[in-house]
């Protein structure tokens, strides 16, 4: 029997898990203890999570004092040190109002490790808008790519397991489909050329403070970087998007595709509850008719993405 072989992507993800089999013993603390007195918050850690509203930031900080704090704070114990990977706003919660917490100390090989489990522990929650899973998908997806190298796909491979790309092992992890990973990889891009270091301005976009959709945004895709970076100073100083001619356009012209979507679906529906009510076939072919032409607009967006 051929001996099985293990591609680099898996690897990767083997290494992932393996991190997170590093979390050592739950630490119960105070304010005053050694350990707190040296835990650290850095930036590109912290801005690398959504952050919560303002209305959820004080329910969890009602909560925090009425029954303490219960989800422990994970720490990368990084030699002297110890950075806050994971609980932020419950580490602000508890040191201001003298509440105890408890911590997993977890080893990293670097600061790249540790950001990898970040992203993976983001995507795996439950309260965060459908941009902002698309956008840290896109963001673990380049990260995936840049650690394979120009070849994204399985570096050895055995006759029954044919390699597949990052995109389409990372859809299979996120149960959606390789064009969205790529998708989610391009909006992902576009966002971080039009927000650039204002990472408060990039969160306010995917959590909606700022009202501007996930199709204008990907709709900015050919624009310069120098003009990603305009529509990113207008929007930070609350400028009015839809007055401003080469964005207007677009907007008119993603709120045509959205009302045809919002269309197709209901007239969808409609055939297929007269179908079933009258046990008709001629109604359900309406209804094919209308998937089939969305299909065919499907494909030809699809395939000017590639």
């Amino acid at each position: 029997m051929a001996k099985s072989k293990v591609s680099v992507f898996d690897a990767l993800m083997k290494g992932a898990e393996h991190q997170k089999e590093n979390i050592k013993e739950e630490k119960h603390l105070n304010t005053s203890s050694n350990i707190t007195q040296k835990i650290v918050i850095q930036e590109e850690f912290r801005t690398l999570i959504p952050p919560l509203s303002q209305e959820e930031y004080q329910k969890l900080e009602q909560n925090i004092i009425t029954d303490g704090c219960r989800d422990s704070l994970i720490l990368w114990d990084n030699d002297s040190e110890y950075i806050l990977i994971d609980g932020h706003n419950r580490f602000k919660i508890c040191t201001e109002n003298n509440i105890k917490f408890n911590v997993y100390l977890v080893k990293f090989a670097n600061a790249d490790a540790a950001k990898d489990w970040m992203l993976d522990n983001q995507l795996g929650k439950r309260n965060i808008s459908d941009e902002t899973k698309s956008y840290l998908r896109g963001m673990q997806y380049t990260r995936e790519k840049k650690k394979l190298g120009e070849n994204q796909f399985t570096m050895e491979k055995t006759a029954n397991t044919p390699a597949k790309s990052t995109a389409e092992r990372l859809g299979e992890v996120h149960k959606v489909s390789e064009q969205t990973i790529k998708r989610d990889e391009k909006y992902a891009i576009i966002l971080n050329k039009v927000t650039k270091e204002n990472k408060n301005l990039r969160w306010n976009i995917l959590n909606k403070t700022i009202p501007i959709s996930k199709n204008i945004i990907m709709s900015w895709g050919e624009e310069s970087d120098e003009q990603l970076e305009e529509f990113g100073r207008l929007l930070e100083n609350g400028e009015p998007l839809h007055k401003i001619k080469p964005i207007k356009e677009k907007i008119k012209t993603n709120e045509e595709t959205e009302e045809k979507e919002r269309k197709a679906k209901k007239d969808v529906n409609f055939f297929i509850s007269k179908a079933i009510k009258n046990n008709s076939i001629v109604h359900l072919l309406e209804a094919e008719k209308i998937l089939q032409q969305v299909r065919r607009e499907l494909e030809t967006k699809m395939g000017s993405i590639k």
